[in-house]
């Protein structure tokens, strides 16, 4: 004969009922999760024939119940009731739109693993939280809505420690690394898309210190920009790439080009020198003669020249005089050995 039969019937995320048939009577042990996702004690259902209870089988029913509530602490010290909780999940209706806008899901221990998040109600997941021992390591974000992540923080003791931008294929395309107050200490970008970075930042105590970029795609930085207090000081640039510099900018305190310096012929050495005013070119002194002295002055008006006066031998004396209009030469006096134009 057989005394009682069992079977787990889950009614829905949050029930789970098991029948037991034993003899003549039926009885239900109902388990509910709380909103932890952890099943509560459970409670019981029962019917009973109609006709009298012989005695003998109402020992045998009062057996029954003893083994109901044997089962139940079984359950809660051997952890079968985590199992029944394992990986489930808890859903939010966070602004009561009929929506569920948060999905909460948890590990075989109730502790939360992930958490999704639609930020702008379309009913579409866009932010996804994922913990560890219930602290975030990462958060990934669909920040445009295209179903596609395109934003990963990366979080260490609760602080973010780097942030990564990827594009439609999935390459990274923006690297930020932080100290460990989140303040930046370095950022690199790929402007072109070709999947190497190409401009760097690096800072000091969150402040902007350079900017370092790589302007043919080779892999090679060759503009450096130095920056204190957040503008720019001082621009180098290695056109040729030859590890000598042939363009060094100087900024003013507006973050406007003061004077800079040239190396016109590529040979290594600086022989153009160049000074502004608010941007704008005022005066240029050449060394045309590679002797390290400026034998060559040329003023400025509008960005076109209006005066030069030239050393032709070296002898430290201005021996040409040009005066030019719009650009163009109007007149030119030289020195004809009286030592005088």
């Amino acid at each position: 004969m057989i005394l009682m039969n069992t079977i787990i019937k889950i009614i829905n995320r949050k029930t789970i009922s098991i029948p037991i048939n034993f003899l003549d009577y039926k009885v239900s042990l109902i388990f509910q999760k709380n909103n932890s996702g952890i099943l509560n004690s459970p409670y019981i259902i029962c019917s009973v024939a109609r006709k009298p209870l012989k005695q003998n089988r109402f020992y045998l029913f009062l057996i029954l119940i003893g083994w109901i509530l044997f089962f139940n602490d079984l359950m809660m010290v051997s952890g079968i009731r985590s199992t029944f909780a394992k990986n489930s999940s808890i859903e939010k209706d966070t602004d009561q739109d009929g929506k569920i806008d948060q999905i909460a899901f948890l590990d075989e221990n109730n502790k939360i693993k992930r958490l999704e998040i639609d930020t702008n109600k379309d009913g579409i997941m866009d932010t996804f939280q994922y913990y560890q021992e219930e602290s975030i390591i990462r958060i990934e974000r669909d920040i445009d809505f295209d179903r596609q992540i395109d934003s990963i923080d990366f979080l260490l003791n609760g602080k973010r420690h780097k942030h990564e931008k990827r594009d439609k294929a999935n390459h990274v395309i923006e690297r930020i690394e932080f100290d460990d107050q989140e303040q930046p200490l370095g950022i690199q970008k790929d402007t072109t898309g070709n999947g190497h970075f190409d401009t760097c930042y690096t800072f000091e105590r969150g402040k902007l210190i350079s900017i370092s970029k790589d302007s043919n795609a080779n892999g090679k930085a060759n503009i450096l920009y130095l920056y204190k207090n957040d503008r720019p000081v001082e621009q180098k640039t290695d056109e040729d790439e030859d590890g000598n510099f042939e363009k060094i900018v100087y900024y003013d305190a507006k973050g406007m080009p003061e004077k800079s310096s040239h190396d016109q012929d590529k040979d290594g050495m600086l022989d153009v020198f160049r000074f502004y005013e608010n941007g704008e070119l005022l005066k240029e002194e050449k060394d045309t003669n590679h002797d390290q002295k400026k034998d060559m002055t040329t003023l400025f008006k509008d960005g076109k020249p209006v005066e030069q006066k030239k050393d032709s031998n070296a002898d430290g004396m201005v021996d040409v005089l040009t005066r030019f209009q719009h650009g163009k030469v109007i007149s030119q006096d030289k020195d004809t050995k009286t030592g005088r134009i």
